[in-house]
């Protein structure tokens, strides 16, 4: 019988928790500049049968923190490339359920456990709209990596996945410029992945093989964020949603379709490097 790995423990959980590149630089008139920052944000994860049924549900909050260094090339300092470098960790509640050979099912409560890393590389350019109004197209490419471990080894049923995600990147940033010290942003992204590999091994649960390599949907990610900056310290709010088609099968299972909406803040400090 065909089946998902839900059929055999829980659904997969699918693509990535934790809040992405923002493309935000602040524009202190510095040729290079970098802000570190931390996030804290919650999100909600749900994956659905072949008939629309929701099979699983995952939610809770994740912390990561990072930096993104900024280098202007041009003399008016408008022309820039940065790169948004983050890790993060959490441990988060997982309802699933268990299903035997005979398609009886058993409700699954258990954690999983996070760490992974993203890494965007983005170009963007400043145009001065009016006097106190900028707006910065955006565009780059990234990378993202992360291990989620169903049952953090406290289970039977529990097992690893890893994911690896190549992506392009394309947004705009609108900056309010009240003074100086002082301004007001908001942005819009969206993000492409160009290849999705996951993998999961299987084989100590005695339920699957330990070389399953899943390509899941391609569909584009849709994040908008608002925030601002005062004597060089951001704070920003932002909200992402994303929906993953279901996978091709490999050995029998596959990743369903998927989706998760995400929301949380970030705060960081822009340091100027003379």
């Amino acid at each position: 019988m065909k089946r998902s790995l839900a059929a055999s423990l829980s659904l997969l959980m699918l693509l990535h928790v934790l809040p992405q590149s923002s493309g935000y630089s602040q524009n202190i008139n510095r040729r290079f500049q970098v802000t570190p920052y931390v996030n804290l944000g919650g999100f909600s994860w749900k994956e659905f049968s072949d008939k629309g049924d929701e099979d699983l549900k995952e939610s809770g909050m994740l912390f990561s923190f990072g930096a993104i260094p900024r280098f202007a090339f041009t003399k008016d300092l408008r022309f820039y490339a940065d790169a948004d470098l983050q890790f993060y960790f959490a441990s988060v509640g997982y309802e699933g359920y268990l299903q035997d050979e005979f398609g009886n099912t058993t409700p699954f409560n258990t954690d999983t456990g996070y760490f992974g890393f993203d890494l965007v590389l983005s170009l963007g350019y400043s145009f001065p709209a009016s006097k106190s109004f900028e707006l910065t197209p955006i565009g780059g490419f990234g990378i993202e990596y992360w291990s989620r471990d169903i049952g953090q080894g406290k289970v039977q049923q529990g097992y690893v996945e890893n994911y690896t995600v190549f992506l392009f990147n394309v947004g705009a940033r609108g900056a309010y410029i009240v003074n100086r010290y002082i301004q007001l942003s908001s942005s819009i992204f969206i993000k492409m992945p160009l290849t999705i590999s996951e993998s999961v091994d299987l084989s100590s649960t005695g339920v699957g093989p330990s070389d399953i390599s899943l390509s899941p949907g391609t569909n584009p990610l849709f994040r908008i964020q608002a925030g601002s900056s005062v004597y060089n310290f951001l704070a920003e709010l932002y909200f992402e949603t994303w929906t993953l088609s279901k996978s091709p099968e490999d050995r029998g299972f596959h990743q369903p379709e998927s989706t998760r909406k995400g929301f949380g803040i970030r705060i960081g400090y822009t340091f100027a490097i003379p």
